[in-house]
């Protein structure tokens, strides 16, 4: 392959790149990695040594950087916030001048000493993307767009690097193994990126991606880049799609319940009512007067749980069993309220009411479900909550006691599970069932996450899904509260699944659990 040429001619096992490095450059890389927000910097860097016919790292970056509409697809994608993604979008009327501005402003953000002439973090990036260009030339794209091109220009060359199997074979393996860590408190040790080079000769990210040791934060931000890199091949646009999911498309009111176990053999019921603006009209009727502004008119929103037979009721979330929030305004326009209650499992039908403290206008409806039991042997999933976004919180609480707090996440479900284009996709579940090491005291398990879309013309995909590309498989991780987001950037209209497969690595069982959600 033409880029072997940079190596020995001689056979290598283990080839160690770059020793005269003196601090790590990724360090900033991977503590913003972890918060989800893609900066190549948050410190000031010792810079790598320029490598020998890197090329003009300043005229590399004036290119990259000419304020055309599509800037943001280029490298800078790869450390573009969601919010600043989407800025950057909206200025496609903007004049030259306003999206120059947008630039500077990203790459001054960045910089860790405004006070010196030039920007070491933009500097030390583009210099990153001409190496890429000049090193991997395996795929008819820029080197850049490749999966080893990304995550050279992201954590920087490796220390080490292993070659498996004959060059010319057609399943020739390249591991990357990183040993000088970043200086950070709670980083592990020897984290490996795989690649496999393909049949049209192109080196894959590795669906399996091999964490060792502890769960930390590098760790996360290896499986953060490893789901983002992983992405899912060019989805096929589904004209049956096309001009559906309007605003007006959306119920006046809908309903989610999601499950997970809690002690004393009961399981936590979280129920979460989204209201359109209107939510006493029925689907279908003309839309209202414009309700008041929406930032004091809000519900009384209260919920029950029956058990069946009517044998026992319980409130969620207090005597009265009034859930709490209208703050957060999700996708549809819904302001989302939520509770919670510890519940026997069983069936359940589920009472809700609606009043307008303003108009006294009232609404009731319910609707029937079954409560999971947790407390069965093997490993369990939660519910699989699709959220707009998942954040950590500073004072975190033990047990849900406020809406939307679970631990230390605080979790806002989409409620219609509906996604544009360039949103982010948000998912948060619990893990139960799982052996314990007796030595560590905690467990080891494994995830893989399975994408698929439905056929092109069905307005729900029926069963005709076919699976998207490779499964994702992060290994030997340790937490059970898990989450990660994922950019939906250049997925196309339609339906998808998202299958969640959870296997013990020490007691072996499994568990499965699939969510839907639409792309328009």
């Amino acid at each position: 392959m033409p880029d072997e040429t940079r190596r020995s001619p001689e056979p290598i096992a283990v080839r160690r790149s770059a020793p005269e490095r003196t601090v790590p450059p990724a360090a900033g890389l991977i503590a913003i990695a972890l918060a989800g927000i893609a900066l190549l910097c948050a410190a000031p860097l010792r810079g790598e040594p320029a490598p020998r016919g890197a090329g003009d790292v300043s005229s590399v970056g004036d290119e990259m950087d000419a304020p055309t509409k599509r800037w943001r697809e280029g490298p800078v994608r790869y450390l573009l916030s969601t919010e600043e993604n989407k800025a950057y979008r909206e200025l496609k009327r903007a004049t030259d001048e306003e999206r120059r501005r947008f630039i500077e402003d990203f790459w001054a953000r960045r910089d860790p000493d405004p006070t010196t002439p030039g920007n070491v973090v933009r500097d030390l990036f583009y210099r990153r993307v001409a190496e890429a260009n000049r090193l991997f030339t395996d795929s008819p794209a820029p080197g850049w767009k490749t999966d080893r091109g990304k995550i050279h220009i992201l954590l920087g060359p490796p220390d080490e690097e292993e070659w498996s199997g004959s060059r010319r074979a057609e399943r020739h393996t390249i591991v990357w193994i990183y040993r000088s860590t970043p200086d950070l408190a709670g980083l592990g040790p020897y984290p490996t990126v795989r690649f496999v080079r393909d049949r049209a000769g192109e080196y894959r990210l590795s669906h399996d991606v091999r964490l060792f040791f502890l769960e930390t934060s590098l760790a996360v931000a290896f499986q953060a880049q490893a789901l983002q890199l992983r992405g899912m091949p060019a989805s096929r646009e589904d004209p049956g799609l096309a001009g559906v999911d309007s605003a007006d498309d959306h119920p006046p009111i809908v309903t989610r319940h999601d499950f997970y176990r809690t002690s004393g053999g009961s399981t936590l019921a979280v129920l979460t009512v989204g209201l359109r603006p209107d939510p006493f009209r029925s689907v279908g009727d003309p839309p209202g007067p414009p309700p008041a502004p929406p930032q004091v008119h809000r519900f009384d929103v209260s919920a029950r749980l029956i058990e069946q037979g009517g044998t026992a009721e319980h409130p969620v979330q207090g005597e009265e069993g009034r859930l709490a929030g209208g703050g957060d305004v999700a996708p549809g326009g819904y302001r989302m309220y939520q509770g919670a209650a510890p519940v026997p499992p069983g069936p359940y039908t589920a009472r809700y009411l609606i009043v307008d403290p303003q108009s006294g206008r009232e609404r009731a409806l319910e609707e029937r479900l079954v409560v999971p039991d947790f407390d069965g042997s093997g490993p369990a999933l939660s519910s699989v909550t699709l959220a707009t976004r998942v954040q950590r919180i500073a004072d975190p609480a033990r047990e849900y006691d406020a809406p939307f707090l679970f631990g230390d996440r605080r979790v806002v479900p989409n409620p219609v599970q509906t996604f544009r284009s360039g949103d982010t996709l948000a998912v948060f579940y619990e893990v139960y069932g799982l052996e314990i090491d007796p030595i560590e005291g905690r467990p080891t398990f494994d995830v893989e996450y399975r994408f698929s879309i439905g056929a092109a013309g069905s307005r729900d995909g029926g069963d005709a899904f076919a699976p998207m590309g490779h499964p994702i498989r992060l290994t030997r991780l340790k937490t059970p509260i898990q989450d990660f987001v994922l950019a939906l950037d250049e997925w196309s209209r339609g339906n998808y699944r998202l299958r969640v497969t959870v296997t013990d690595a020490l007691g072996g069982g499994r568990a499965v659990r699939e969510v839907a959600f639409r792309i328009r």
